[in-house]
């Protein structure tokens, strides 16, 4: 009788020659590659846009994320300026313009294959403008306005052209999600951006919008027809959900409300906010890494439910606004069954238990933590803990009974603490 070890090498074996004989393959196994597209819009070439710094952390956060968890670091593009120089901070692949935008997204669609699964990622400013093209399929938009994400080198409205100087409008965009879904790969789109509102609420708090008449938008509809009577899209990014690859959309908040970005107390290295205050991050980005970080979620519907109770229970700002989800909310997350309880390595320092993971991981205040011999699923469990205090990417924490002596200690949140309400 063949030992087990035997068995399963016959069997790879077996997979190979049917997979190359045509016979068997399977897209999602044996050729699947994560890709992403990360835009960071801080600093604005017109005068009339107001600068944010949250946007350069945003792709920080992610990219570090992604990198730490399938994705390939040259499988991840980066527009963004004006980032620091580290080892943990990706190198940007170019200013985040409206032609790097439009070659990024023709990149992903010539690059994507089946089973892929892709990314994309936009902070920083957004707006509207008066819809000027519809379909029969589509539907109008809410308020007959498309909505635009606003690149480095957007301008003023050209009353000639009818749209945003350098804008990217909310079409065009599904146009070219809709390209990479063509060729069989999943996307998930994330939009950390709002279409309009008043620049600044406070002095740690900004809201990302810029006012339509700031760049000379007019104000009444461009477009007038017969669906003017129709119920708007829910989302100009999801299109069409037929004869592609699944999409989900993944917005910081609806077609109305105000995303804001605001400051947040971490260790490590990131771009510092305004006059070298702490650094900004989107509300929207800090609460969806800190989600994913959880590992608490198995579909996109789980994760976007964990995001907005965070967000509501977080208690950092009266009346946050709430995100909006849309599409294939019921995939697996990442488009892999694969689940896992996320470990983080933690030491004992002069007593105290250190956690290399904080509040961005559920690694709150009062939360309960198991502690474990190794990082995967059959480690064993060797005691609990405490948190007492911390930041966003480190946390201390006072262990139940003295730790047996091990080589490696590693934690993961058992029951959360106060800040959050799963």
């Amino acid at each position: 009788m063949r030992q087990p070890e035997t068995l399963r090498a016959m069997l790879r074996l077996l997979l190979v020659f049917l997979s190359c004989i045509g016979v068997f393959v399977a897209p999602s196994l044996a050729h699947a590659r994560k890709h992403a597209l990360l835009i960071g819009v801080a600093d604005y070439d017109d005068p009339a846009i107001k600068s944010l710094s949250g946007p350069r952390n945003d792709v920080i956060l992610l990219w570090r994320y992604l990198t730490a968890n399938g994705f390939d670091p040259v499988d991840v593009r980066v527009l963004a300026e004006g980032l620091p120089q580290a080892p943990t901070i990706p190198t940007p692949f170019a200013p985040p313009t409206r032609a790097q935008i439009v070659d990024g997204f023709r990149d992903l669609a010539a690059r994507a294959e089946a089973g892929d699964f892709v990314i994309v990622h936009y902070s920083g400013h957004g707006t509207t403008q008066p819809e000027t093209q519809r379909s029969a399929t589509s539907g109008p938009e809410a308020g007959d306005r498309d909505q635009v994400l606003l690149p480095k080198d957007a301008g003023a409205y050209d009353t000639i052209a009818r749209t945003i100087r350098n804008g990217v409008v909310d079409d065009e965009i599904g146009d070219a999600l809709d390209a990479i879904r063509a060729k069989g790969a999943i996307v998930w789109a994330i939009v950390d951006a709002c279409h309009a509102g008043t620049i600044t609420r406070s002095g740690a708090v900004t809201t990302r919008g810029t006012p339509p008449q700031a760049l000379g938008v007019p104000a009444s509809p461009a477009l007038r027809s017969a669906h003017a009577s129709a119920p708007p899209q829910r989302s100009a990014l999801v299109k069409d959900m037929s004869a592609k690859a699944s999409l989900i959309g993944f917005f910081a908040v609806d077609s109305w409300t105000e995303a804001i970005e605001r400051e947040f107390q971490f260790s490590g290295e990131f771009a510092p906010g305004p006059n070298g205050g702490p650094p900004r991050f989107g509300v929207f980005t800090y609460h969806l890494v800190r989600a994913l970080n959880s590992g608490r979620a198995r579909t996109f519907r789980d994760l976007a439910r964990i995001v907005s109770l965070d967000i509501a229970s977080s208690g950092a700002i009266a009346q946050s606004p709430l995100p909006f989800f849309d599409g294939d909310l019921d995939l697996p997350l990442g488009g892999d069954e694969a689940q896992y309880t996320r470990r983080f390595p933690a030491t004992v320092e002069d007593g105290r238990l250190v956690i290399d993971a904080g509040a961005l991981h559920g690694f709150d205040a009062e939360s309960e933590v198991g502690l474990f011999d190794g990082p995967l699923d059959d480690a064993k469990r060797i005691g609990s803990a405490r948190v007492t205090s911390g930041d966003a990417a480190r946390a201390i924490a006072e262990a139940s009974a003295n730790l047996p002596s091990a080589a490696s200690l590693w934690a993961s949140v058992e029951t959360p603490g106060v800040a959050l309400q799963f």
